[in-house]
């Protein structure tokens, strides 16, 4: 499946390019485009603000609540992409 053909995905990254303070490197943009999305939120860069406006973004946009913890504990875009298909509609 590619990330045309995945609503989840493309979601995931949406949010996260909405955050400020995280850090998408072309080395990301990259693998994204290779369709390796696998990635860990540790190799984004990903800290306590990140987290935080990933939170706030989330339920502005979409009216989903998310602790910062529950993010965290999600630990890469791929599982962020699956959480977000359960409870978007996707």
């Amino acid at each position: 499946m590619t990330l045309q053909t995945d609503p989840s995905h493309a979601l995931a990254l949406k949010a996260l390019y909405a955050v400020s303070s995280f850090f998408i490197t072309d080395a990301h943009r990259e693998r994204i485009a290779r369709g390796d999305l696998d990635i860990s939120f540790d190799e984004f860069g990903m800290d306590s603000l990140s987290r935080m406006e990933l939170s706030i973004w989330l339920e502005l946009e979409l009216g989903i609540e998310l602790q910062e913890n529950e993010i965290q504990d999600m630990k890469s875009l791929d599982k962020f992409a699956a959480f977000l298909a359960q409870h978007a509609g996707l």
